[in-house]
């Protein structure tokens, strides 16, 4: 059946497979035209309109031979390649990730007198017998990299970073990166696998049994401090053509501030030891106390000067208790991440994360695991949200009507509905979540369901051709 319309003195059909089979006009109504080339610039003025990269995924369009419209018309067909993101894990490798996943397991209880094991080195956990938060992190995490290596451009570090077994160096901060991600447009299988699998190399090589340094877990949690790095070294995540996410995986709550020593004893001193005498004890003075507003100041600054966008996921116990929640909460919405939105926009978003009917929002907006399973469950829900930009294409012009907009994907027409694509017309309201809005919030396609995750997927040596025709009148 053939759907036939007019648009001023233009007419159009649509065949029964959803192809825009003829339009009569002298002009292109679409056109991705002139020398396409790998830049910011070029590809900005599709897919961003020539702004400056904040919320918006840049392409690579690459003409190849088009298909024709119709008497008249002039289509260029594109190859659209979206540059992978970069992705640097940040993880916390603090004493606490060498304590039991599972304090409550019998057989974690092997320290003299019969205390649970991972409190000191001198006493580890068996981890066959009695997982750690640190042998679960790092093997749930090398089997993510493996699965996902062409998700992103991964690159890897840690905090604290002392340089020894030292005491006095347990709150280090990060101050390098282990596994870099270099400068470039190389998004080909090899490169993203290369850099993959250097993250998962210098996971593999900081071990519960070495001492703390270098090589082995120890030491406190200065995430603030190790997150200022990437504000004095931009570069490090930062790309002028690609999405900027740091993905900070930690056990415990901010700490290790020195400047906060006079609220020591006092109510203003949140202590995140075991108890408020470890952090009346602690050298230096106020490195036991709660750093959470230092702490959402740098994610804040990271995300509104550098574009840097940081997504918090919290694993193990000590991440579930009450005192948590507010400081991850205020970390992860500080960090500008996707919101996380309720299932029908009122059904709970897990068994600890009930839906604010209010704003359909998740009541937690940070992602929280606690065993092997939610972390890979949290992993595979970020992995999501990072690609999904991939799946809105702005529009270089406003189409008067749906109808008159037609997508061809590796050559075959796919008509617009909730399960493939919908037009999104300038500004849209329920853009879900709001951070996918385009910048400029102009007219944009939003690919969904299967169709969004091919685009997600699309690569150099595998890519989708995806070809958007709009008829305007003359």
């Amino acid at each position: 059946m053939r759907r036939c319309g007019m648009l001023g003195q233009s007419g159009w059909c649509r065949d029964a497979s959803g192809m825009l089979e003829h339009a009569s006009m002298p002009h292109p109504p679409l056109t991705f035209s002139g020398p396409v080339q790998r830049s910011r610039a070029a590809a900005g003025a599709v897919a961003c309109a020539g702004m400056l990269l904040a919320g918006c995924q840049v392409y690579d369009f690459v003409p190849v031979s088009p298909l024709s419209l119709g008497q008249n018309s002039q289509v260029t067909t594109l190859e659209v390649t979206p540059f992978k993101p970069n992705l640097l894990l940040l993880v916390d490798k603090s004493g606490s990730m060498d304590l039991p996943l599972d304090q409550t397991n019998l057989a974690c209880f092997t320290a003299p007198g019969g205390e649970v094991c991972g409190q000191v080195k001198t006493y580890p956990c068996a981890v066959a017998t009695c997982p750690t938060r640190w042998s679960t992190l790092t093997s749930t995490l090398d089997q993510f990299l493996q699965d996902s290596d062409s998700a992103a451009r991964y690159g890897l570090t840690f905090f604290p970073a002392p340089p020894d077994d030292d005491v006095d160096n347990q709150c280090d901060p990060t101050l390098s990166v282990a596994a870099p991600i270099p400068p470039g447009t190389d998004d080909s299988d090899s490169s993203l696998q290369g850099l993959a699998n250097a993250a998962r190399a210098a996971l593999g090589g900081v071990q519960s049994a070495n001492p703390m340094g270098p090589t082995g877990t120890g030491g406190g949690t200065p995430t603030g401090d190790s997150l200022k790095y990437f504000n004095s070294h931009p570069e490090a995540v930062v790309d002028p053509d690609r999405d900027a996410y740091v993905v900070l995986l930690t056990d415990g709550l901010p700490n290790c501030n020195a400047g906060l020593a006079s609220s020591v004893g006092t109510p203003a001193c949140v202590c995140t030891l075991q108890s408020d005498q470890d952090c009346i004890d602690a050298r230096p003075q106020g490195i036991g106390c709660l750093d959470n507003q230092a702490t959402v100041d740098v994610i804040t600054e990271l995300r509104s000067s550098k574009q840097i966008t940081t997504v918090v996921l919290g694993f193990g116990a000590d991440t579930a208790v009450a005192g948590a929640r507010d400081t991850l909460q205020a970390m992860a919405i500080a960090g500008g991440f996707p919101a996380r939105t309720c299932p029908n926009q009122k059904d709970p978003c897990g068994p600890t994360n009930p839906c604010d009917l209010g704003t359909g929002l998740c009541s937690k907006q940070y992602y929280e695991a606690t065993d092997a399973d939610s972390l890979r469950a949290a992993l595979d829900a970020i992995y999501s949200g990072v690609g999904a930009k991939a799946c809105v294409v702005p529009l270089p012009e406003t189409p008067s009507d749906v109808e008159l907009i037609s997508v061809v994907v590796n050559g075959t027409p796919v008509l617009h509905g909730p399960d493939t694509w919908e037009y999104r017309p300038p500004g849209y309201p329920d853009w879900n979540p709001p951070s996918l809005r385009p910048n400029p919030d102009g007219p944009s396609l939003q690919f969904i369901g299967s169709l969004c995750a091919a685009l997600q997927a699309s690569s150099k040596r595998d890519p989708v051709r995806l070809e958007i025709r709009i008829v305007t009148p003359v």
